[in-house]
């Protein structure tokens, strides 16, 4: 028998022989573990009973930020504007929060752990709700457009709009409460953080709000199409 591998029963029963009188050695041969181990279940017997025999789960992962650290987080990101953070950037980045965990609590979180959370808070969609729209990687290679797909999140503070590129960076406003104007300051934000015009799939239209449209016009174009919504 493989160490390691020995059951609740089977340490019930290794310690039930050497309490009726079989030597350690013995029993240790027996079940595959070391003398150390019967001796250490017989101890744990003696003072707790059956109770200490029992399997137990290994612990979870202790998570990289306390409770109350990913309050203080979701709070400043629903200030929205990363600029009250010291970033020069209109909407939240991973690499942006990274950068804020490190500072503020001395946490260093990789990327996948990041994005685990900012999906966990519901702040971004998970990977596989980003959608391609192949009319849509066409239109924007052909007119040298930056390709993002739009997603609304209903989330508990208010609602977070994000933005998933082809590279799958991230880019995301949370704002509290309703927010009527929430699409509208997202797009103006979107536009002033990219270095190219963009083509944002499965957002919806900007009729309503004809200023908006108008300022953005040429540099934003809104595809309809399949966004994680």
């Amino acid at each position: 028998m493989a160490r390691g591998a020995v059951t609740q029963a089977q340490r019930l029963q290794a310690v039930r022989r050497v309490l009726g009188g079989e030597r350690p050695d013995d029993v240790a041969r027996r079940y595959g573990v070391s003398r150390a181990a019967v001796f250490r279940w017989a101890a744990a017997y003696r003072r707790d009973g059956e109770a200490a025999l029992c399997d137990r789960k290994a612990p979870g992962r202790r998570p990289l930020l306390s409770p109350g650290q990913r309050d203080e987080v979701r709070n400043l990101l629903l200030g929205l504007e990363p600029v009250r953070a010291g970033f020069s950037r209109q909407l939240w980045t991973k690499a942006m929060v990274r950068q804020v965990c490190r500072e503020r609590f001395g946490v260093e979180l990789s990327q996948a752990s990041t994005t685990r959370f900012l999906v966990g808070e519901r702040l971004l969609p998970p990977a596989d709700q980003v959608p391609s729209d192949a009319g849509a990687l066409r239109e924007a290679a052909r007119s040298g457009l930056a390709l993002g797909s739009y997603a609304n999140l209903p989330h508990h503070d208010g609602v977070a709009l994000s933005v998933t590129w082809t590279n799958r960076s991230s880019w995301f406003g949370l704002y509290r409460g309703a927010c009527p104007g929430a699409f509208s300051d997202f797009c103006v934000r979107l536009v002033e953080d990219s270095r190219r015009p963009v083509l944002l799939v499965g957002a919806p239209p900007l009729r309503e709000l004809a200023t908006t449209a108008r300022e953005l016009a040429g540099r934003l174009v809104l595809w309809p199409g399949g966004g994680a919504r």
